[in-house]
């Protein structure tokens, strides 16, 4: 619970930066944009294994 605690305030914290920082949107917006290009394909690739696991484990009880 505190790993996912910390991530929303890392997300809130990110978002209010990003919000505020008017001479640097456009280059916060390019990298935000190249990381999601690289992030995304990985996260769909791994978003399953919890899926995965899950069934395994329900069948092994």
């Amino acid at each position: 619970m505190a790993a996912i605690q910390a991530l929303v305030c890392m997300s809130n914290l990110y978002k209010y930066m990003k919000q505020n920082s008017r001479p640097l949107r456009l280059t916060i917006s390019t990298v935000d944009g190249a990381i999601a290009i690289i992030v995304n394909p990985i996260y769909e690739k791994l978003k399953i294994v919890p899926d995965h696991l899950l069934v395994f484990l329900d069948d092994k009880v």
